[in-house]
């Protein structure tokens, strides 16, 4: 067909793991018959960028329960060291590379101009 591609069939995209106790992750049904994939689509070309799959409770209690565990060090951090993880994190994203490469992902999946996207990514 012309144009744009919204059947992947043809080719390979990548797939988005969660991130769950620091460790990046397929859901549990992955592969499966029963597996639900959400295409991420280039709204310009209709090409599928990537798959998002539906997760099932087991996934999001695996997720939740990270969270609950990793919840008291983190609370126990003290406020200075939480506050210098986040702007360390805060100057990495205003590395021009990293806001390029952010903006760009922007562009793609949301159909925005990279000038827009660059805004998203400062605010």
């Amino acid at each position: 067909s012309s144009g744009g591609n919204d059947d992947d069939s043809n080719h390979s995209v990548p797939v988005v793991a969660n991130l769950i106790n620091g460790r990046f992750q397929l859901p549990q049904n992955f592969g499966s018959d029963s597996s639900s994939k959400i295409p991420i689509i280039d709204p310009s070309s209709n090409v599928v960028l990537s798959h998002i799959h539906d997760n099932h409770t087991a996934d999001l209690q695996a997720a939740v329960a990270s969270a609950e565990e990793a919840f008291p060090t983190w609370s126990n951090t003290p406020v200075q060291s939480r506050q210098r993880l986040l702007a360390d994190f805060a100057h990495l994203l205003h590395e021009k590379h990293v806001r390029e490469e952010i903006a760009y992902w922007i562009t793609l999946e949301q159909g925005k101009t990279m000038g827009d996207a660059m805004g998203d990514v400062w605010r």
